[in-house]
């Protein structure tokens, strides 16, 4: 989870306030503090559970919930929940979208340097990598915790999926 995600949970956690219920099961129903289902718990790693909205896929800490009469509770509302992921989303998309500039450094997601971006259009992103042009998809591209532009892919699967199509 990145930073600005484990930010967001911090934040939605104070907005919550914290309850008792720290074993959140994948599958629960998660209800607002209107009475109304805000979703399911997707995935639980005992620091934190995602709540899937069916719009969104929210991280939060386990220390949010509550447990009420009908299952885990947030001191939310579901519209509230997807407003606040809306906002997130729309301001890493503009923070990823002023990234992207010729010019601008990428590594892979285990930091192994991949070059600067030589070229942006509709086909994808080209950076010049041991002389060879390589081109991804706009899709393959995010800031890492840093705000740094990464590919979502490590190097030696990088360098396999290059292989691969090379055969």
């Amino acid at each position: 989870m990145t930073k600005k995600f484990t930010a967001l949970a911090a934040t939605l956690a104070l907005t919550f306030g914290a309850g008792a219920a720290n074993a959140q099961e994948v599958g629960a129903i998660v209800m607002g503090n209107d009475g109304v289902q805000i979703g399911t718990v997707a995935a639980n790693d005992g620091a934190n559970a995602v709540v899937d909205t069916g719009k969104h896929k929210v991280p939060l800490a386990v220390d949010s919930f509550a447990e009420g009469d009908n299952g885990y509770t947030l001191n939310i509302t579901k519209t509230e929940l997807d407003a606040m992921m809306d906002e997130e989303v729309a301001r890493r998309e503009a923070a990823l979208a002023a990234a992207l500039v010729v010019g601008a450094e990428v590594a892979t997601a285990d930091d192994v340097s991949l070059g600067t971006i030589d070229e942006m259009n509709d086909v994808g992103i080209t950076m010049v990598q041991d002389d060879e042009p390589l081109t991804l998809p706009r899709e393959m591209f995010a800031l890492d915790t840093d705000g740094s532009l990464m590919v979502l892919v490590t190097k030696a699967d990088l360098d396999a999926a290059i292989a691969a199509q090379a055969s």
